[in-house]
């Protein structure tokens, strides 16, 4: 007797009055079905001897067929559920993403639908409803736009506490004022659907790869995950506490004033990175002061998030002329307006890209981290390499040659066989700090390297012994630390 036949035998001993029905699979590590009908309510088992339990008691009059509700890896806890579910008459808990899908389908509610009311595309509901979790402004949006009210309670001590002053979504960050969005947001120039879809499928990929690059020279400054992306003509570009929103209908009316000479939609594309690297300068402003203390917390966020985008473009290779201008498109022309103008936000972007880009570099100064010789002889010169203490190791890529590398701190080392048809010596020059470079002649010697060294001096710095390797590439050897007396070349 199996799990789930055991389970069927306790539910009908503690249960008389219920019915219960087995399904067994036709394989015999497929799954098995366990129907429980008891007082006008249902609960579905399911049972697989390598993935353990999966139980449901929904709510909900009907399902997608999203798999269980609750899942148990052990027999003890799957019955303890399933007893407690019959004995108390609740119901299961559905994932929250599985729970928002079945509360449209109750109020019988389309993704187009719910799209229309809160403002954004229907792909944009798509991704929310497969969210695995959500912020609770997020959630409060969703389910205002059903007709609902969200409400949060706690249970402490058995005390039930209602929970309020949560859920109001903070007001997002604009990419401009509101003389310049009404420009941009006015009826006419409007992106082809097929476009659209084209142009967030390339920025939702822009997005990760500049998450890992960012990521990596800023860690304080980017979060593991970004927000996540959606076309919405509600304002010209705007980033919540979740979302990151940006207008087909600006775009394509800021494309128009980018150089005719782009490929088709390429103006398009350029305009769409700009506005979203814009508001991911909003949403990492924290961090990017606290990287940059030249910059100041007082400066207007829209000129901070400008920099951002020229810092970016610094490092990643974009387009500073059409990013120009699509901020000099963005600025407010009016005096009075409090609101960054055209010059300024230009300004803040070169700013970003001229100094921002260099103040991290100042910071941690480029590093070798590849070094590759060719050797006319690979075997003469891996032993030449490994006297010196390079505890070489024999590679192969794929049906490249074979070759040693010794990893450095940051980098590697890379000792490859000579091309041919292409002189087998060079002029390079390398310096390595080995821990004592008499050792290391003794070993050559022991190894009949007939080689000859040149030593030193230097008032200012240890001492430096010039020789060559095999190939006449100019080696300098320095020891890691001054030891007490001089080493006095015995080669050559």
């Amino acid at each position: 007797m199996n799990f789930i036949e055991e389970l069927d035998k306790l539910v009908s001993a503690r249960f008389p009055s219920a019915f219960t029905r087995l399904d067994a699979p036709t394989h015999p590590e497929g799954e098995w079905w366990l129907d429980i009908r008891d007082r006008e309510r249902t609960i579905n088992v399911q049972w697989t001897p390598r993935r353990g339990f999966g139980v449901t008691a929904s709510a909900f009059p009907s399902g997608y067929g999203e798999g269980p509700e609750e899942t148990f890896a052990s027999f003890g806890e799957a019955a303890d559920r399933v007893l407690s579910l019959l004995e108390s008459g609740a119901t299961t808990l559905p994932p929250p993403n599985v729970a928002l899908r079945e509360l449209r389908s109750l109020l019988k509610v389309t993704q187009t639908e719910l799209a229309e009311r809160m403002g954004v595309g229907q792909a944009a509901v798509s991704k929310l409803e497969r969210r695995a979790d959500m912020s609770v402004s997020t959630l409060q949006r969703f389910v205002a736009a059903l007709g609902g009210e969200l409400e949060i309670r706690v249970r402490v001590s058995g005390e039930i506490v209602r929970v309020t002053g949560v859920g109001a979504p903070e007001e997002p960050a604009r990419a401009c004022c509101d003389h310049t969005r009404a420009r941009l947001m006015g009826e006419g120039a409007r992106l082809d659907p097929l476009l659209e879809t084209k142009l967030e499928n390339r920025l939702t990929a822009l997005l990760g790869e500049l998450g890992e690059e960012i990521h990596w020279r800023l860690p304080e400054c980017y979060p593991p995950q970004a927000p996540t992306l959606m076309f919405s003509d509600t304002d010209v570009a705007s980033v919540g506490e979740e979302q990151l929103q940006v207008s087909p209908r600006a775009i394509a009316r800021l494309a128009a004033v980018l150089p005719a000479q782009h490929q088709p939609y390429e103006a398009e594309w350029l305009t769409c990175r700009v506005l979203a690297l814009h508001e991911l300068g909003h949403w990492h402003q924290a961090g990017f002061l606290a990287a940059f203390e030249h910059m100041h917390s007082s400066a207007h966020p829209e000129l901070l998030a400008d920099a951002f985008v020229g810092w970016v473009d610094s490092l990643c290779g974009g387009s500073s002329k059409d990013a120009i201008n699509v901020l000099h498109s963005l600025g407010c022309p009016e005096d009075a307006c409090d609101h960054p103008s055209s010059l300024e936000r230009v300004a803040a972007y070169l700013e970003g890209a001229r100094l921002l880009g260099t103040a991290r570099s100042q910071e941690h100064p480029p590093q070798l981290n590849l070094i590759v010789l060719r050797a006319a002889d690979l075997d003469r010169s891996r032993q030449f390499y490994e006297c010196l203490g390079l505890d070489l190791r024999r590679e192969r890529h794929g049906r490249g040659p074979v070759h040693y590398s010794w990893e450095i701190d940051g980098g590697v080392f890379e000792l490859y066989p000579g091309r041919q048809g292409s002189p087998e010596t060079a002029s390079l020059r390398l310096g390595f700090t080995i821990p004592n470079a008499e050792v290391a002649f003794d070993s050559l010697r022991s190894r009949g390297f007939d080689f000859s060294v040149r030593h030193v001096e230097r008032s200012d710095s240890p001492s430096v012994w010039v020789t060559h390797d095999p190939d006449g590439n100019t080696i300098e050897l320095q020891e890691r630390a001054p030891r007490c007396g001089r080493l006095r070349s015995r080669a050559g």
